[in-house]
């Protein structure tokens, strides 16, 4: 799809597929941005600084309205989520690492849906979960757009450009959750199990005939 043939509009259906994949990750926005960005080198028909402006604008309501639906979640379905299978590790995550894990989780696809949805369900206030998701969606439109610029230095095909994009923006988001894994390291219940110590105090002490140690008096 030329992005650029669009016009003006375009910008507003980056904007718009970027807000979707934030909420529903069907189809990874980082192509569109990547594609548009490079456009701007190679049919100048948009401009890189209303490309940055239109993904921000996306992505920062994107988290916004997943922040919104975790805190909903949070009053309704709370007890139903919290059996779900790693909750615990992305509750500990977020408490941990706070408005770092925002930021930093824009750039992890799926992560940063997660991320957004595990504020809101932990109820992080306003005035610090909005600064965050600003800064996480401005950081992340830049280094996306930047990719396919740079890519439109190697090459003039949008498709061979767009693949260059995402495989770079593939490398940043391993490098991003590697980041989250190591500068918030998380051991819960869940993922750990019990220490040694804990599971040995479970083993009730017997003999031989399996018959319980009589307890010290």
């Amino acid at each position: 799809m030329d992005i650029a043939a669009f016009g003006l509009l375009a910008y507003g259906v980056i904007a718009a597929l970027v807000l979707i994949d934030s909420i529903v990750p069907l189809v990874p926005s980082e192509a569109v941005v990547v594609a548009a960005a490079a456009s701007t080198a190679v049919t100048n028909g948009l401009s890189l600084p209303g490309i940055i402006g239109a993904t921000t604008v996306g992505a920062f309501a994107g988290d916004v309205v997943v922040h919104l639906l975790g805190g909903y979640a949070h009053g309704r379905w709370l007890g139903r989520i919290e059996r779900t299978r790693g909750w615990s590790r992305a509750m500990e995550l977020v408490r941990r690492g706070g408005v770092g894990v925002v930021v930093v989780g824009r750039f992890v696809p799926l992560g940063r849906t997660a991320a957004a949805f595990v504020t809101g369900t932990t109820t992080m206030a306003w005035q610090r979960y909005l600064p965050a998701a600003a800064l996480g969606a401005t950081t992340w439109a830049i280094v996306i757009s930047a990719l396919g610029r740079a890519g439109a230095g190697l090459t003039g095909n949008i498709v061979t450009i767009t693949v260059i994009g995402l495989i770079g923006a593939t490398l940043l988001g391993g490098l991003a959750s590697v980041l989250l894994r190591r500068r918030f390291a998380v051991r819960t219940p869940d993922d750990r199990g019990q220490s040694c110590s804990e599971r040995i105090d479970l083993i009730p002490a017997t003999n031989a005939d399996d018959e319980p140690f009589p307890s010290a008096a």
